[in-house]
Parts: C-alpha cells; sequence; structure tokens
C-alpha cells in the first residue's frame, strides 16, 4: 500500500466494489458531516473499469459529497461519449497552449494523445 491509505485489486468489479464501500463507511462513517474529504483516485490503464467503479459508487451515495472530474483530451470521442460527460475534448493546439499557461494540474501524453485535469 506504500502511500495510500488502501488499494484495492480485484478481478471481480462488484467484489471491488463492496470493498471500496466497506472502506469508504470506516473512513467516513457519517459522510455528510465531512467537511474536507481525502480525495479518492482510481488509476488503472484503460478498460478496465474505473469509470464503472466510479457510476457504482455516485449511485450508491447520491447526496454524499462525492464529485467527479472530467479529464480533458486531445482524442477522438468514442462512440456514445458526450463531450462535458465523458471528457472535455480539445484540440492539441488548445490543451498545448492551456497547459503553457500552468492551466492543468497534470497531464501527460499518452499514444500520441494528450490528457489532463484542470
Amino acid at each position: 500500500e506504500g502511500n495510500f491509505d488502501r488499494v484495492f485489486v480485484n478481478d471481480n468489479l462488484n467484489g471491488t466494489f463492496d470493498a471500496m464501500v466497506k472502506a469508504f463507511k470506516g473512513w467516513y462513517p457519517h459522510l455528510k458531516e465531512v467537511q474536507l474529504p481525502r480525495p479518492v483516485i482510481f488509476a488503472g490503464p484503460s478498460g478496465v473499469g474505473k469509470g464503472t467503479l466510479i457510476e457504482m459508487l455516485m449511485k450508491r451515495f447520491p447526496d454524499e459529497q462525492f464529485g467527479f472530474s472530467v479529464s480533458h483530451t486531445t482524442r477522438k470521442p468514442r462512440e456514445g461519449e458526450v463531450d462535458g460527460v465523458h471528457y472535455n475534448f480539445s484540440t492539441v493546439e488548445t490543451m498545448k497552449k492551456e497547459i503553457d499557461e500552468g492551466k492543468f494540474i497534470e497531464y501527460a501524453e499518452v499514444h500520441g494523445n494528450y490528457y489532463g485535469t484542470r
């Protein structure tokens, strides 16, 4: 676990989600009373279920203090993706300019496309 409070690794999406919920309830027994909650970070390669876990979490706790950051990217939208919902789609020129202006807290170039969080 190292620098992290908890690491979830599981090939079963529902099992991972149940373990997450148990941990969150332990960390935040009264979620509505938490003023400055710790950030929850989902990291992993494309297609492993990060977005699905986030959706499940937000459905399970609809009135709680969970939010979701919509990343920016220069890649083309995939079928069914909506600008501003799944990603904020941008041009390479615009994103490079905004990176140079310091508008992103993090960014990376992956397979020739830029991804970042503002």
